[in-house]
């Protein structure tokens, strides 16, 4: 069967199936995402964010909150138990899985006049598999280099600079960092000799050029008529990592997607994918995104 080309403005998500391994912290991880989604969309704009990165962040930083700020993020989390000992699971889970295309990394700097209770400096440890370092932020341009030297480490180079020296200040005490690296080839491969120049959709009016990949394959797909649009799903050779395209039906069809997207069970819609030979059309593109996480949760109603 061909498939129409996806030339329509399209939504995309990376389900991680690593994440299921602990039923309660996937609910409570998607929830999130969603929230955060809500937040961070923008019409007119494209947008990428890891929520897996800034969830583990948070749980991390859950783990030794109290009054307020514990209040705002248990809306998140499961009790502090449960959630250290569910990512201690996960994250031991990708340290040693073998032939494994993700890497994800904790980190956490504290100030050297300064330290943690024991308590959370063990929990960081053993069940977030964090490394503990101290730094000057005094010197704030060497914390900065410090900083982002692990972050690019990391990264393999893909995420050069995190932070500057202007982000640190007397009064800093301490930086967590998490770090996602995810590199696989797909199942089925799209050609490189095929891709070539064509429209992309914005919406009803507006296009704009852009390098329209190929490729012919055994795709997985299913029809929403709740959200109005038909999802693929392109493997990867990895069978833990998946990625959802979901193209609305009509090149307005975005909006409705993102409202309906926090009642939207993606793992259910994905379950009743049928397969067939396909054309599949997707835009190729570098995507870059800053955010700054500090205002949703300073609101009455954080996110």
């Amino acid at each position: 069967m061909a498939f129409k080309k996806l030339t329509d403005k399209l939504f995309a998500v990376l389900l991680l199936a690593v994440i299921t391994s602990a039923t309660d912290l996937s609910v409570k991880s998607d929830i999130f995402a969603k929230a955060v989604y809500k937040h961070l969309s923008e019409e007119g704009k494209n947008s990428v964010f890891s929520p897996l990165s800034l969830h583990v962040v948070l749980a991390l930083a859950y783990q030794g909150s109290s009054g307020h700020t514990e209040q705002i993020l248990r809306k998140y989390f499961l009790s502090k138990s449960s959630t250290s000992n569910d990512y201690q699971v996960l994250l031991k889970d990708l340290k040693t899985a073998k032939n494994l295309s993700m890497e994800i990394a904790n980190k956490i700097y504290a100030s050297n006049d300064g330290q943690f209770k024991k308590e959370f400096e063990n929990i960081a440890k053993d069940k977030f598999l964090a490394e503990v370092d101290s730094v000057d932020f005094r010197q704030n341009q060497l914390a900065a280099n410090k900083i982002n030297d692990w972050v690019k480490e990391k990264t393999h180079d893909k995420i050069k600079k995190l932070v500057s020296a202007d982000d640190f200040g007397d009064d800093t005490r301490s930086v967590l960092l998490n770090a996602i690296y995810f590199k696989e080839e797909w199942e089925s491969k799209f050609n490189k000799n095929r891709t070539r120049t064509e429209k992309f959709y914005l919406d009803d009016t507006h296009t704009v050029n852009c390098p329209m990949m190929y490729r012919y394959g055994s795709t997985s797909m299913t029809k929403s008529g709740d959200l109005d649009a038909t999802l693929l799903r392109l493997k990867f050779r990895n069978r833990r990592f998946n990625l959802i395209i979901v193209i609305p039906k009509t090149k307005t069809g975005i909006r409705r997607l993102e409202e309906k997207l926090p009642t939207t069970d993606f793992a259910a819609l994905t379950r009743n994918m049928w397969s067939g030979l396909s054309e599949v059309y997707l835009p190729r593109f570098k995507i870059e995104s800053e955010y700054d996480f500090e205002k949703p949760f300073e609101q009455e109603s954080p996110i």
